[in-house]
């Protein structure tokens, strides 16, 4: 019975030692699981799943301005390239290539394949980057973003040149996120 109680005592001894190690930040030998991050938190080389299909993140830009934070992730699968605009409002996959890019200024309402955007945000600020992202790699942006039909939303923005994407919103519950090493 002492013996037991001996050998829990060691082994608890044990355990306390490398917690403490492992919060001062030094290698204990132990791996402790990796912190989730969600949709808002894309870091490069996470993988992104949405419906069956995963999505490297290449490059990730965050936009400051106007006191609020936004950040769009590079995501590519294969040839295909898609954009994740996250902000403290909603989730959006967005993608190019649909509809030419009006000039800038652009006009309070976007026809877009029939349907009729509003303008519901506009900005600049300063712009981090980290990664491939494109023809977006400047450090400066203005951008202007629009509400469609339904989830439909709009999303212009002028780096070194415009560029329109086009998405819906999507459900945080519908993204899993696997973080990159």
């Amino acid at each position: 019975m002492l013996t037991t109680l001996f050998v829990l005592a060691a082994l608890g001894g044990g355990v306390l030692y490398a917690r403490q190690r492992a919060r001062s930040g030094k290698r204990t030998g132990i791996r402790m699981p990796a912190r989730e991050r969600g949709p808002g938190q894309l870091q490069t080389h996470d993988v992104v799943c949405h419906l069956g299909r995963d999505w490297l993140v290449e490059g990730v830009i965050q936009l400051e301005g106007g006191g609020r934070r936004r950040r769009l992730a590079r995501l590519v699968d294969g040839s295909e390239v898609a954009w994740l605009l996250a902000d403290a409002d909603e989730l959006v996959l967005l993608r190019g290539g649909i509809a030419e890019a009006p000039p800038t200024p652009p006009p309070d309402t976007l026809v877009l394949d029939g349907a009729t955007f509003r303008m519901s945000d506009m900005g600049a600020g300063r712009v981090g980057h980290h990664g491939d992202v494109g023809s977006r790699s400047s450090d400066k942006c203005r951008y202007w973003r629009y509400c469609g039909p339904g989830g439909r939303r709009a999303w212009l923005d002028e780096f070194r040149s415009t560029d329109l994407l086009v998405g819906e919103v999507v459900a945080a519950a519908l993204l899993d996120v696997l973080p990159g090493s």
